[in-house]
């Protein structure tokens, strides 16, 4: 694994257009070349088509708790379970070392009200991985790209054609020693 910062790819899309499907697809892949993947995914929870909530899976141990479900949270329109919040923090915590990092995804709660998964944002720069996958909004990119200038960030419009999984894959495993 190599000891540089890590390279950032960064997935953008607005809600229900397929980030998370995309960073599992891209997880598999990794794994089949052997490549170390930790961090969290977030996946929808559904009942009769409507999204009723959103859960928190830990990589490494597929864990899962529930996150997220509807309501008003300071104008988020989510209430978040804070032992969520916190077990996420500390699966992030001991994701590194790792050859990739996913964190899906760094949202308002983290990057405009410093709450939620801000751990992941020191993590970033001092893993030791050799890239990251991270899920984003498009309105929050610049903030992001603020909080984490000076690294090799890459932003990716997810639409249903492009990225595939292979792409992300192939990115990521350019970085890999």
């Amino acid at each position: 694994m190599k000891t540089t910062a890590p390279r950032i790819l960064v997935l953008s899309a607005e809600s229900g257009a397929g980030k998370t499907q995309l960073c599992i697809q891209a997880i598999a892949l990794l794994r089949e070349t052997r490549a170390r993947v930790s961090g969290i995914i977030s996946p929808a929870r559904f009942e009769a088509g409507k999204k009723t909530g959103i859960y928190a899976r830990d990589i490494l141990s597929n864990e899962q708790r529930l996150l997220a479900q509807p309501g008003k949270q300071a104008g988020l329109g989510w209430v978040f379970d804070p032992a969520t919040l916190d077990w996420g923090s500390q699966v992030l915590r001991a994701a590194a070392p790792c050859d990739v990092l996913v964190v899906d995804e760094l949202g308002p709660l983290e990057l405009e009200r410093n709450q939620g998964w801000t751990v992941a944002l020191d993590i970033l720069k001092t893993c030791g991985c050799a890239a990251a996958l991270i899920t984003i909004r498009p309105s929050l990119i610049a903030v992001l790209k603020e909080r984490l200038r000076g690294y090799d960030v890459k932003v990716i419009s997810v639409t249903p054609s492009s990225p595939s999984a292979g792409d992300l894959r192939d990115a990521v495993v350019s970085r890999l020693a």
